[in-house]
This record gives structure tokens, sequence and C-alpha cells, in this order.
């Protein structure tokens, strides 16, 4: 294997341990918010998922090849997550780290992703920019920092590994 190869692998297996524990805290952050009956607008990506294989909106989400929703929605956020660890180890931070600390790399992707999110995924599910319409303002404020959590918590970590 070239050292190329070794230290993508390395990154990799460095990203995934971040984002384990960096997506544990955010599954545990929305968790709460979810027990105190608080609307985050959290599983829009699976929604859109659902969305762009049913062609319909169903907000009960359905079970897939079997598997109920209160099973694949978990497993789905966490493969997302740790998809997002490997994106951000393999092509992010080492460019961002030529100019940013990790904090503030994480800022920074947490900030892209939650543009990308209430600006394209939520209004396509026609809940507005940012879930404005379904979701009250406390709501978006604490998915924002349930979400920055995650980046900066996989960001920080990331460079300790």
């Amino acid at each position: 294997m070239r050292s190329g190869d070794q230290d993508a692998m390395r990154a990799a297996r460095y990203a995934l341990l971040a984002g384990s524990i960096a997506i544990a805290v955010n599954m545990l952050l929305l968790r709460w918010s979810a027990k105190a009956g608080l609307q985050t607008g959290q599983g829009s990506l699976s929604q859109l998922l659902v969305w762009l294989h049913t062609g319909r909106l169903m907000w009960q989400l359905p079970s897939i090849g079997g598997i109920p929703a209160t099973v694949w929605r978990p497993v789905f956020h966490v493969v997302v997550g740790l998809l997002l660890a490997v994106i951000y180890a393999l092509f992010l931070e080492p460019r961002l780290r030529k100019v940013f600390t990790p904090l503030v790399s994480g800022l920074f992707y947490a900030l892209g992703i939650w543009l990308l999110n209430a600006w394209i995924v939520l209004p396509l599910l026609g809940m507005g920019i940012a879930g404005e319409s379904i979701v009250p303002a406390i709501g978006m404020l604490y998915f924002a920092f349930a979400h920055t959590a995650f980046f900066v918590i996989l960001s920080i970590l990331y460079a300790k590994f």
C-alpha cells in the first residue's frame, strides 16, 4: 500500500472514531429535545429520502424492506454523520487546517451543511426556509445548536486524534 493510501485510511479511521462520538452527542441532544416536545425539524434528510423514493411526504415514516422507521431512521442518521466525518477528514480538513483552527473549521463546515439543509432540503419538503413554516424559532435555534455541536466536536476530536 502506498503512503498516500495509508494516510487516507488512517484519516478515515480517525474520522470514523471522531464522527462516532460526535454523532452520539448530536443524537442525544436531539433526543432530549424530542422528549421535551420541542419541534426541531430533525429528520428532514430522511424525510427527503422517503419523498424522493415515494414521491410524497409521509410524516409517519414508512418501514423500508420490512425494517420499521424507528430502526432505519437512526441508522440512516448515523451513516450520514459518519459519511460527513469522512468527507471532512479526506477533503476539507487538509485544506482548512492551513488557515483555520479546528474550532473554526468545524463552525464553517456546520454553517455550510446548515445552509444546504435550510435553503434546499427543508424548502423542498414544504417546510420553508430553515423550517420556518412548521418549526418554532426556539426549535430552529436548538437544531442549529445540536447540528453545530456535531461538527465542532468532530473537528476538534479529529485534530486531537
